[in-house]
């Protein structure tokens, strides 16, 4: 029962799971999924981390809506994707350098949860040590 559950909560991440495959062992994602661009949770967790985009080289950072109406990387571009299963509500995700999920929510993020989520990562830690 526990597996068929993870597999719900996570289902959706197997749509973008290309885009993150190439992202593994480069860079960390923070992945919104919503109904749409429009969306006022979307749209809210965007406007919080673009302020803070100028962190995102430092952090090996991406961000990546994922919406019914297409997927847009850091800001830029819609590009239009095939969706299999409508998204109907919010859900904000930490990918790790990984490809693992570090940490998942449907309420709106301040960017700030996310650096010191990263902070506690090991290979975060090293990439400081190393610097």
């Amino acid at each position: 029962m526990k597996f068929f559950l993870t597999l719900l909560i996570f289902a959706p991440m197997t749509m973008i799971s290309q885009n993150l495959k190439s992202l593994q062992w480069k860079k960390r994602a923070i992945v919104v999924y919503a109904p749409s661009f429009d969306d006022e949770k979307a749209q809210s967790q965007a406007k919080k981390l673009k302020e803070v985009k100028s962190k995102f080289d430092d952090y090996k950072l991406v961000f990546i809506e994922h919406t019914n109406e297409g997927e847009r990387t850091d800001f830029g571009e819609v590009k239009f994707v095939d969706i299999t299963e409508e998204f109907k509500g919010f859900k904000v995700f930490l990918v790790g350098l990984d490809g693992g999920v570090k940490f998942e929510s449907s309420t709106v993020q301040e960017p700030q949860r996310f650096f010191d989520l990263i902070d506690t990562m090991p290979m975060r830690r090293n990439e400081i040590k190393n610097e």
